[in-house]
């Protein structure tokens, strides 16, 4: 015979000489132990759902705390976005103005040259820079356009 099932028959020997008053107060101690572990398995669980609503708390306001990261991060890049739309649009209208003022300079060259060596007169000149100004803004609002 096991260790194990000389313990059982004598708890079974004892029980069987004990009065019903002692057998009732063994059940009473047997339920009160299982309640004590039973309230002590229950506390623990409180404690591990706690600890869980604890986490579960600091991963949320992480969470917040990331989107306003992300949030300034997106808000920097719309500005960044925002800053190279308008430097290229500065370009560009640089690069026109360049382009506009390299004509005017030419022309004036051709006038003068063409003036000064008696080949136009005043009106011929005249009609020329209006041309040619006329040229101009039609490239100007060609260059808005765009």
């Amino acid at each position: 015979m096991s260790t194990y099932d000389m313990i059982v028959e004598e708890g079974i020997e004892i029980a069987r000489n004990m009065t019903p008053e002692l057998q009732e107060l063994e059940r009473l101690k047997i339920t009160q132990e299982f309640l004590t572990f039973k309230d002590a398995w229950i506390k623990q669980r409180e404690k591990l759902l706690l600890d869980k609503k604890v986490q579960l708390s600091q991963g949320e306001k992480w969470l917040i705390e990331e989107k306003k990261k992300i949030k300034k991060a997106e808000e920097f890049l719309q500005a960044e976005q925002e800053d190279i739309l308008a430097e290229e649009a500065y370009i560009r209208n640089a690069n026109m103005s360049l382009k506009v003022e390299k004509i005017w300079l030419g022309l004036n060259k051709a006038i003068l040259y063409l003036f000064q060596s008696q080949q136009l007169s005043i009106a011929e000149i005249s009609r020329i820079a209006n041309t040619s100004e006329n040229y101009i803004q039609m490239l100007i609002d060609k260059h808005s356009k765009e």
